[in-house]
């Protein structure tokens, strides 16, 4: 009869502190772009046109 064991174990946390890490990196991340689009959205008028296109029936 065998032994059920985990195949791997992490006694030393390296692991968890490393993938902990990585996600601090990419939650932040993702709130550096979100505040970027909500800056970019609710910015003044630019006076930049966006789209020219010609207005049917007007000369």
């Amino acid at each position: 009869m065998s032994v059920h064991r985990a195949v791997f174990v992490d006694d030393s946390g390296r692991r968890r502190s490393w993938l902990r890490r990585m996600g601090w990196v990419v939650a932040v991340t993702c709130v550096c772009f979100a505040t970027a689009l909500v800056a970019l959205v609710s910015g003044d008028y630019s006076r930049a046109p966006l789209l020219s296109l010609p207005v049917r029936g007007h000369k």
